[in-house]
């Protein structure tokens, strides 16, 4: 009898409840959850930082490969890996379809740095980086072995062409294991790069385009690892001409948590501040819908005179009233899972492709190799 009081109490709910959802889903993905890899608490993530004369210090983002090397060939750490944190796009034939999927290229000790085996074959082993292994190797995704191959467990040893190269699919990972970008769908050996992408990847001593991963044991105390750490740094300035764009800045070796890693600094604080002031949101709302509903009771005193009149007890009427409450929540509620799902898409879409204050290496690349080499 009352559809516009209907419609305000649902919209308000609907309002409230999906944009509180669609925060936090954002909040847990990017802060709070939990990284799905065994002991995530050893695994740092190792960011070189510059340090100019002035002692302005600034984070470089990533490694280049010749970095990587030189850091490999140090006893800084035992357990090393090096990845894409940002998946590559890459067109996947099979039986003559193409489908667009996106992998990170990793080392070979990246599976076992992270501690995570395979549910079918295996996972990508140090001896995959080697040039005699002839086609390349893949593994596979969990979620892309079913949409893309419903499944089928004779995929593994099956060739198939990513950008046109043919690999030989070895392994598929667990169920909901999607690397630590938390997007691929697929995972290649690092030597494949020149192939794949473009052929300097390797061997350009100023390509940043990896991050590198380290386990550290519990019981390795901090000190030590800053010290190994520090004569590595060395080592890899040492090697690589950094100088060439960055002068003298002096090269650090810093590592961060995974949790520390995967948000820009400033963001966790900001999306937690932004998540309690959109609480607080709701709880208005909430509290403007109980004022509504309330007066709403009080205009139908006469109705509630009336059932009492003929034998209802109090019972019966808080029956009534709370039945009327809950189909306006569930429908609230449905109308707020709507809210959250766009939501959610915008906020993956503003999500920015790089920290805010992260140098801009796609002009870096440009100026060392030029614009078609980047590309």
């Amino acid at each position: 009898r009352r559809p516009g009081l209907t419609l305000l109490v649902t919209a308000a709910l609907a309002l409230g409840i999906g944009i509180n959802t669609a925060l936090f889903s954002a909040t847990w993905t990017a802060v709070l959850r939990p990284p799905p890899f065994p002991e995530p608490g050893e695994l740092r993530i190792l960011q070189p930082v510059l340090h100019a004369q002035g002692g302005k210090a600034d984070t470089l983002g990533q490694w280049s490969y010749p970095m990587f090397e030189a850091f490999t060939g140090t006893d800084a750490v035992e357990q090393v890996a090096a990845y894409t944190p940002s998946p590559l796009g890459f067109n996947l034939e099979t039986d003559g379809d193409a489908l667009r999927v996106r992998g990170e290229l990793v080392s070979g000790s990246y599976f076992s740095v992270l501690g995570v085996g395979s549910s079918a074959g295996r996972t990508l082993l140090p001896g995959d980086e080697a040039e005699t292994v002839d086609p390349g190797v893949v593994v596979l995704s969990h979620a892309l072995w079913q949409s893309a191959f419903g499944g089928d467990a004779a995929v593994i040893g099956r060739t198939v062409r990513l950008n046109t190269v043919a690999l030989r699919v070895v392994g598929v990972t667990p169920e909901g294991f999607h690397g630590l970008s938390g997007q691929a769908d697929f995972w290649a050996p690092m030597r494949m790069a020149p192939a794949l992408t473009f052929p300097r990847r390797l061997t350009g001593a100023l390509s940043f385009w990896h991050a590198v991963v380290t386990r550290v044991p519990g019981q390795l105390p901090e000190a030590a690892l800053t010290v190994g750490l520090a004569r590595a740094a060395t080592a890899v300035a040492d090697a690589v001409p950094l100088h060439e764009v960055f002068g003298d800045a002096r090269l650090e070796l810093a590592p961060t948590t995974l949790a520390a890693a995967r948000t820009v600094p400033g963001l966790r604080s900001a999306l937690f501040l932004l998540t309690g002031a959109v609480a607080c949101v709701l709880l208005i709302i909430v509290l403007n819908v109980s004022g509504v509903l309330l007066v709403r009771a009080l205009q139908r005193r006469g109705e509630f005179g009336v059932r009492v009149a003929l034998g209802a007890r109090p019972a019966h009427l808080v029956r009534v009233v709370l039945l009327e409450a809950v189909v306006l929540g569930v429908a609230g509620g449905a109308g707020g899972l709507l809210v959250a799902a766009w939501g959610i898409g915008l906020i993956r879409f503003l999500a920015p492709a790089l920290p805010a204050g992260a140098p801009d290496l796609t002009q870096m690349a440009r100026g060392i190799y030029g614009g078609d080499a980047c590309d």
